[in-house]
């Protein structure tokens, strides 16, 4: 999805939200996707912020990309 103006602690947030969603924190962080996962949205978001002037936040599929190399 795309954040328009989103900030990359807004990024942060938002995975953070997804991953207190869909109630697997605790596991996901037992995993090790939290970090795996919160800091590359957090580089995207910084990188696209600075070359388009907003985030671009990963979609659903690359999280997933994502989750699934880690089990």
């Amino acid at each position: 999805a795309e954040a328009m103006g989103a900030s990359p602690g807004a990024a942060v947030a938002a995975a953070g939200a997804l991953a207190s969603e869909v109630g697997v924190h605790r596991r996901l962080r037992e995993v090790g996707v939290v970090e795996t996962l919160v800091t590359p949205i957090a580089a995207t978001a910084r990188a696209d912020a600075v070359t388009r002037n907003h985030p671009r936040l990963m979609d659903q599929a690359e999280v997933e990309d994502v989750v699934a190399a880690c089990r």
